[in-house]
């Protein structure tokens, strides 16, 4: 198959008569996220690889030339975010069918997503860490507000029930959520064809605890107390000094701030590609910030984020996230511990300090603690006496003692364990699950084999999605009224590997 199949022909034909110009790329099928952009020949960094019309966007600004939309909007008194109104214009346009501007794009959407907020609750619970279950419960209840702030302006428009029901507001907002690029000018951002087909690829990792002493702490761990004297004993015979103690600098945190900030004056804070629009052109502009090769993907950054916050945003996790963390309850720490995480923290009252001690308290995806939790479980470990003589060390984020550098190590291995074992599954059983998911459904979809047919499934999935087509007549308000507020169930593929939440991976102290 051709690469091009990757996208509909018609789309294709569509954003060509538009204007939209691509250089040195094509959509293709690729091993990560189904479909993508391939580059066709070697793609110099900093070069312009797509240029996308302002006509074309699909935005606020395009929805204030809808002459019926705006006169609605007039209409309607209460106040709407930008969000509101853009998923508000999507949805205008999807019920227009064939006589929409946008209908090539808007049939080339996916029928159904995969964000937080269309998550059921089997699905939000499989989530397991509580503060994921939490945000899959927050997203869904803000999209259930912002969907009742708009159906009276939904009502207005005259639109049909399927079009204006919780399944229609919740593919909407997450095409918006997972597919608009960024406007300086409008929160909401901007739908661009073609663009939105680039995947995401994940700045530089994050700067993180992964210094010598961090490696000797837990070496010094797994051989116990004996094996240190067993050393410091070897050396004095030999006649070598004792290794000099650490001195007060800098601190570690502080040179590699400075070494990120090196990097990113540099332009390696992103290695893949952005976006922008061009006032003087009236383009949305992409521009790769690497170097490709033919036949290399061409990604898309869109920012440092989380699994949870990919999956809240965008309906997707990455199997290798740098910039993954795990939230670590101050609770499960000794009080001591604690206490210096809100000293940290710098909260002012009971309630800010403990919201500055759970901010403090995570585990990076190597397992690394933050650096504000190392500190605090430096300073909460050692002694009274070492901390009036050598707390100096911990602000440089170096260890105090030997023992409280151990002590430290044990605290954070039984917080973590104490972690994992609320959770109704281990790592292990989980991924049995995801290899019996995926010994069921090997490789990618079927539809990469027969695309016009997956595109016909998809269209056919999306009617299903929005709702009947055989709705009563909207006249008979009552019944629509109760059409409007009825729950319809979501019937998306699950992506188990969010079940390998990020406390499996940063609480295993094989990783310490």
């Amino acid at each position: 198959m051709s690469a091009p199949d990757a996208a509909p022909r018609e789309l294709l034909e569509w954003c060509r008569t538009g204007g939209v110009v691509w250089t040195g790329i094509e959509a293709g099928f690729v091993p990560e996220g189904w479909r993508g952009v391939l580059a066709t020949q070697d793609i110099p960094a900093g070069t312009c690889v797509l240029r996308v019309p302002r006509h074309l966007l699909m935005s606020v600004e395009s929805a204030r030339r809808d002459a019926e939309l705006c006169t609605a909007l007039r209409q309607h008194r209460a106040a709407l975010t930008s969000d509101q109104v853009l998923a508000v214009h999507l949805l205008c346009e999807a019920s227009k069918g064939a006589a929409s501007f946008w209908q090539p794009y808007l049939r080339s959407l996916p029928p159904r997503y995969t964000t937080a907020m269309c998550l059921t609750a089997d699905e939000a619970a499989a989530l397991q860490a509580p503060h994921a279950v939490m945000a899959a419960a927050a997203a869904a209840a803000a999209a259930a507000e912002h969907h009742t702030g708009a159906l009276p302006l939904l009502r207005a428009l005259g639109l049909a029930a399927k079009w204006r029901g919780r399944g229609a507001w919740l593919w909407a907002a997450s095409t918006l959520s997972s597919r608009t690029m960024y406007l300086p000018s409008d929160s909401a951002g901007a739908l661009a064809p073609f663009g939105d087909l680039h995947n995401y690829r994940p700045p530089p990792p994050p700067y993180i605890p992964t210094s010598p002493q961090l490696l000797a702490a837990a070496g010094a761990l797994a051989a116990g107390p004996d094996a240190i004297a067993g050393q410091a004993a070897a050396r004095a015979a030999a006649g070598e000094p004792p290794p000099p103690p650490a001195a007060a600098s800098p601190g570690v945190r502080d040179a590699e701030a400075h070494s990120a900030a090196a990097a990113v004056a540099r332009g390696e804070e992103c290695v893949a590609g952005d976006g922008h629009l061009d006032e003087s052109a009236d383009e949305y502009c992409i521009t790769a910030r690497a170097a490709y090769a033919a036949g290399d993907q061409v990604f898309l950054c869109y920012g440092r984020h989380t699994n949870l916050g990919l999956l809240e945003h965008y309906g997707f996790v990455l199997a290798s996230n740098p910039h993954d963390t795990a939230p670590l309850a101050p609770q499960l720490l000794p009080a001591a511990v604690q206490r210096q995480l809100a000293a940290n923290g710098g909260g002012s009252s009971n309630g800010g300090m403990e919201r500055a001690a759970e901010a403090a308290a995570y585990l990076h995806a190597s397992g690394a603690p933050s650096w504000e939790l190392l500190r605090a479980l430096r300073m909460g470990c050692a002694t009274s006496a070492e901390r009036k003589t050598r707390a100096h060390l911990a602000l440089a984020d170096q260890p105090i003692s030997a023992s409280s550098e151990r002590a430290a190590f044990v605290v954070l291995r039984k917080a973590c364990g104490a972690a994992l074992a609320a959770l109704p599954t281990s790592i292990e059983q989980d991924e049995e699950q995801l290899a019996a998911l995926q010994a069921a459904a090997p490789g990618l979809p079927a539809a990469e084999q027969q695309p016009e047919a997956q595109q016909q499934q998809q269209q056919q999935l999306q009617q299903e999605q929005l709702g009947s087509a055989g709705q009563q007549d909207a006249a008979r308000d009552g019944l629509a009224q109760a059409q409007d507020g009825a729950a319809e169930q979501r019937h998306q593929t699950w992506d188990p590997r969010w079940r390998r939440c990020a406390e499996h991976r940063a609480g295993d102290s094989r990783h310490l």
